[in-house]
Formats: structure tokens, sequence, C-alpha cells
């Protein structure tokens, strides 16, 4: 037996795939890993125009390209931060705050709109 037969790529080209993707692999909280990476397309997200824009064809691939991707896990949706969410917290993701400025009259103090 040879031990300082080095491994390289041609010779063992599963056996350096495999040692990449062990390090793609850490994905965030609710998520898994998709080594092929065409679920990505098919991922739910809080923005619903984003879901209907998805290319349906594409999700039935069952081709494996490559490469891996962190995918949400079932009953959660992807928000615009790139983290995987319960659908209660996509409502946050599709809100926009309005802060208004304080009222420094002190008329308008009294009423309803301070």
């Amino acid at each position: 037996m040879h031990r300082d037969k080095k491994i390289s790529e041609k010779s063992h080209p599963f056996i350096l795939q495999d040692f990449i993707e062990a390090a793609e692999k850490k994905c965030g909280p609710n998520e898994w890993y998709d080594k092929c990476g065409t679920l990505k397309a098919c991922e739910d997200r809080c923005n619903e125009d984003e879901n209907e824009e998805r290319d349906e064809e594409a999700c039935l691939s069952r081709a494996c390209p490559g490469p891996g991707v962190c995918m949400c896990d079932p009953g959660f949706y992807r928000n615009k931060n790139g983290k995987c969410v319960s659908k209660d917290d996509c409502e946050y993701d599709n809100m926009e705050f309005i802060t208004f400025a304080p009222c420094e009259d002190r008329i308008f103090q009294k009423s309803a709109l301070c």
C-alpha cells in the first residue's frame, strides 16, 4: 500500500466534492441542506409576489447540478433578511413602519393626532 500517495480531484472526485459539501452544510435555524440546489427556486417566501413569479416547471426538475443550498424547513418561509420564519412572522416582513415627528405646537397636543 502507498501511504504517501496524494488524493487528487482526478483520482477521487467524489471525495473532494463530499468534503466541499460538508463545509457548506451548515445551515441556519429552520433550514436543511439541499445538495442539488434545484429546489431554491421553489422555496416559499414571505413576499407573496415572489411566490407567484416562480417557475413551476423548474420546481419539477430532478436534475442535480449543484451547488448545494440551504432551504427553509417545511412550514417556514424565507423573509427579506434571508431567514426562515413562521407564517406569522412573515406579517412583520410585509409591514412598513412609519415614524411621526413629535408635536411641537402645544395647541395640537390635546388633539388625538398628538
